[in-house]
């Protein structure tokens, strides 16, 4: 049994769509869609918001951090880390659970986007320093948990863009990294960080 999302903006060709698939496939119509991917849609008449609130529960509860302290902030702005410490190595597999599910959070939450690029390019030697940093980060995703990506059917169609650079920042290769967000009226569309 497979799942099949349809998406369009017309619903007489969407239900076309489903009457043509019906004729060959044993399918059943589950309406608007809900829950996708880990990812929650609230539908409404104008709006639609994407919300991974849930997926972040199960974050917080999975590193036991479900009851920690709130940040406002994601990362402490100008800091500056390196692959060579004098403290303690961390447990890589934790760690790299840890960076993959804050990855796939980056979906809807481009306020970690930043965050996430400049720590994942940290895996290769895991002290307790970054893993302190990413405490922060889900100290301010525990906190954030309401925000949501929100597309408005009459929103104004005009293209913005915003635009990120820390020239030279990462000290150990001297290398910037880049960031970017795009969308059209008040929806994001794209957005990347990268070194």
């Amino acid at each position: 049994m497979d799942d099949l999302l349809i998406i369009g903006n017309n619903v007489v060709l969407i239900q076309e769509c489903i009457s043509k698939l019906k004729v060959t496939f044993k399918i059943i119509d589950l309406g608007l869609l809900h829950y996708y991917l880990s990812i929650q849609v609230y539908q409404y008449k104008n709006l639609t918001y994407l919300n991974q609130s849930k997926y972040i529960s199960d974050i917080l509860q999975n590193f036991r951090m479900d009851e920690c302290k709130l940040v406002q902030i994601p990362i402490t702005p100008r800091i500056t880390l390196s692959l060579s410490y004098n403290s303690q190595l961390v447990d890589a597999i934790a760690y790299k659970q840890l960076i993959g599910s804050l990855l796939y959070l980056t979906i809807s939450r481009l306020d970690i986007i930043f965050s996430m690029n400049l720590m994942a390019h940290l895996m290769q030697k895991l002290y307790v320093e970054h893993f302190n940093v990413f405490k922060q980060i889900l100290r301010h995703v525990a906190g954030t948990t309401d925000l949501a990506l929100k597309y408005d059917k009459f929103s104004s169609f005009f293209l913005l863009g915003f635009s990120y650079s820390n020239y030279g920042g990462d000290r150990d290769d001297r290398k910037s990294t880049s960031t970017y967000v795009s969308s059209i009226g008040l929806g994001a569309i794209s957005w990347i960080s990268k070194k």
